[in-house]
Order: C-alpha cells, then structure tokens, then sequence
C-alpha cells in the first residue's frame, strides 16, 4: 500500500510504482486544486478533495486497462470528471462474457449534478441496471455501469453510489470519448 498526498495547489499525481516496479494499491489523497489523480495497477483508492478533478483508477496503456482491479473513486466538492474509459479502451473490462463483471470496476462514491462520467464509445454501448454492492460500510445500493459485449452479455465496469435514475444519453452525466 502507498499513500500518496498532494498539495493545497493543482497536482498531477499518478499512483507509485514499487520498487520490483509492480505497480500497488495506492491511496491518492489530492486534498484542494484542481487535479489529475491516476492510481495505476491495483485496487486503489482516489480522493479528489475540493477543485474540478480528473480521476482515473487504472493504468490506460496497458492492454487491458482496470482488469482485475476495484478503485474506489471519490471526487470531493466542485466539478469533476470520473473516467471509465478513454478514446482506446472501456476500462475495467475482464474480456469474459461469462462473468458479470464484480471483480474488476470503477466504484464512484461521490457523483453530484455538477460531474461527469467518461465512457468508451457511444451510449448504445451501455446499459444501467439497479445494483447493491458490499462495501467497506456494509451493503450499498446505486447504479451499475454495464457495457454490452458482443455477445449481448452485460459487464459491469461501473458503480455509482447512491445514485439512481441516471441516463446514458444525458451530455450532464456522461461524456463519450
């Protein structure tokens, strides 16, 4: 575990890379500004505090961005920007069509009216579903991401906390790269 802090100003902080060079879980803790806070490999832990935030859990050049990994994501005040995939990949994908997808998402604690969430190609992509999850408070009820892979199977690659009656065509809510 790494524990990595910012400052009162504008940070870019990426997650920590061991010293074996195997990426960990890192806790991100990026306090006020505006930030860019990348947690890497591993299950990690982002906290964007007060300022407009870019928060992305995985490691975007590798092959398979967010496999495996749980990332708690939590923006803080202001306007900010929750990333679930960029203009290359969807992120926490596992590849199985045989899974649902629980052991490997973005798990976002904090959404307001005034954040985004950043998707992998087009609307028709996805699809919302009412979920409940066991979190480090007990059991949580929101909404889960789900991309629809080719087989027309459903994986989650997604949480939203507390939040329900989002809407996938909505430019206040979802970003398409």
């Amino acid at each position: 575990m790494v524990d990595i802090n910012g400052t009162l100003g504008n940070d870019n902080l990426p997650g920590n890379p061991n010293p074996n060079g195997l990426n960990t879980d890192d806790t991100i803790n990026a306090f006020a500004g505006n930030d860019r806070l990348i947690g890497g490999l591993g299950d990690d832990t982002l906290l964007g505090g007060s300022g407009n935030d870019g928060l992305v859990g995985v490691n975007s050049s590798v092959a398979n961005p967010g496999q495996g990994e749980i990332d708690f994501l939590t923006g803080g005040a202001d306007a900010d920007r929750f990333f679930l995939g960029n203009v290359n990949n969807v992120y926490y994908d596992d590849g199985n069509s045989s899974t649902s997808g629980t052991g490997d998402f973005g798990w976002i604690t904090d959404f307001t009216i005034e954040d985004r969430i950043y998707l992998h190609g087009e609307a028709s992509d996805y699809t919302l579903g009412s979920w409940s999850m066991i979190g480090p408070d007990g059991l949580v009820s929101g909404t889960g991401i789900l991309l629809i892979d080719s087989n027309g199977s459903n994986e989650l690659i997604g949480f939203v906390e507390g939040i329900f009656g989002l809407d996938l065509n909505s430019s206040n809510q979802f970003v398409y790269v």
